[in-house]
């Protein structure tokens, strides 16, 4: 079995709790990415696993096996860190060699030949053997501690940031190729990434980390369209989430929602609208930008500024209240500064959040998403 389970784990140094008191089980097979920004917990929580920290309490499981206190070399585990770490005194097929003859009993040489070379052919890189890592590319010698790494067989692949020194064009490449090889070799693979791009699209779930604690486990789509708090809103996107302090009342059976010089009626229930107020948070791409007389608006603001992405044009505008929202919206539809607008929002994209706490008290589309799966 190569599911992998944190029990209670924790992690001090000092007075400084850098993690805290983690449950997290991970599925056999499973893709998933530890996501957060610096000092969130991610990289302790692979290096716990890993054995290369000790555990300052709680217990972790691989399969059944308590391995809590196991050096690494016992735990079966196979790491790819950041900066490859080749040896670059050796060819390729010495470097992916080098696991199986360390082991003991050594493979014999027929079997280690057949091993490298199977190895390589699944990574593409079968006619480099002979090559020494400076005369390959960056892309290259990332298939290369892969391969160094799938080698051994191991339970369980962690991966720490393992495309973080590849241009962005290529970094976009090597996420299709760890998305095939994955499907091709059904291992469990943990890996470790402040990129949420990489984390969405690689993952069949994703642990978002922040200060020392597990936020939320999810989907990619439970983490974007669920978020469990105002964190999750703002972190996971390209732009943070509109967010603004809402008064909730109900009109008829709608629940209405006025703040920041809007008012937004929701086709919702919602239990936890007998609180008075919350917090509204609503994603740029769920902010549309209408005439200012539009029966479709919920108020009318002026833009303020432009940010032109790519494909993309992200808006700024001011409301009455001088609260400033956020709208993507077709870079060939250009507004002029200082131009009024009405905001349109699509009611069933907006989530609520307890003005207290901050977690999340009514997820929008959720019902989208609970008839999709």
């Amino acid at each position: 079995m190569s599911n992998v389970s944190f029990r209670s784990v924790s992690k001090t140094y000092g007075n400084v709790r850098a993690l805290d008191n983690l449950e997290l089980d991970i599925r056999e097979g499973e893709f998933i990415s530890l996501l957060g920004p610096s000092g969130s917990g991610k990289s302790t929580t692979l290096n716990l696993l890993a054995g290369l920290q000790d555990v300052s309490g709680g217990r972790v499981f691989i399969g059944e096996r308590d391995v809590t206190d196991l050096p690494p070399e016992k735990r079966d585990l196979a790491l790819v860190f950041q900066n490859y770490a080749l040896y670059p005194h050796m060819t390729l097929f010495e470097n992916i060699a080098f696991p199986l003859r360390a082991k003991s009993p050594v493979p014999s040489a027929s079997d280690i030949e057949r091993k490298v070379r199977s190895t390589a052919e699944a990574l593409g890189i079968g006619d480099l053997l002979a090559r020494y890592p400076k005369e390959i590319s960056g892309g290259q010698q990332q298939r290369v501690a892969l391969g160094r790494a799938m080698v051994r067989d191991p339970r369980v692949f962690l991966l720490d940031e393992p495309l973080s020194n590849l241009d962005a064009r290529l970094r976009i490449r090597m996420r299709r190729d760890l998305r095939a090889l994955h499907a091709q070799l059904r291992s469990t693979i943990v890996y470790v990434t402040h990129d949420q791009s990489e984390a969405m699209t690689l993952s069949d779930r994703i642990a978002v980390f922040s200060d020392g604690k597990l936020q939320q486990l999810g989907t990619p789509e439970d983490i974007y369209y669920r978020p469990a708090n105002t964190f999750i809103a703002n972190f996971i996107g390209d732009r943070e989430a509109n967010l603004f302090p809402v008064e909730i009342s109900r009109v008829g059976d709608r629940l209405e929602l006025a703040g920041a010089g809007l008012t937004i009626r929701l086709d919702r229930a919602l239990d936890a609208a007998k609180a008075r107020s919350a917090l509204a948070g609503i994603r740029p791409d769920s902010v549309e930008l209408v005439a200012p007389d539009s029966s479709q608006a919920s108020g009318v603001a002026e833009v303020v500024d432009q940010e032109l992405v790519g494909a993309d044009l992200y808006v700024f505008v001011k409301t009455g209240a001088g609260v400033e929202i956020c709208s993507r919206r077709d870079p060939r539809q250009r507004l002029r500064l200082g131009e009024p607008v009405g905001i349109s929002v699509r009611q069933g994209d907006v989530h609520l959040f307890d003005a207290s706490t901050e977690v999340c008290i009514s997820p929008g589309d959720a019902g989208i998403l609970e008839r999709q799966e």
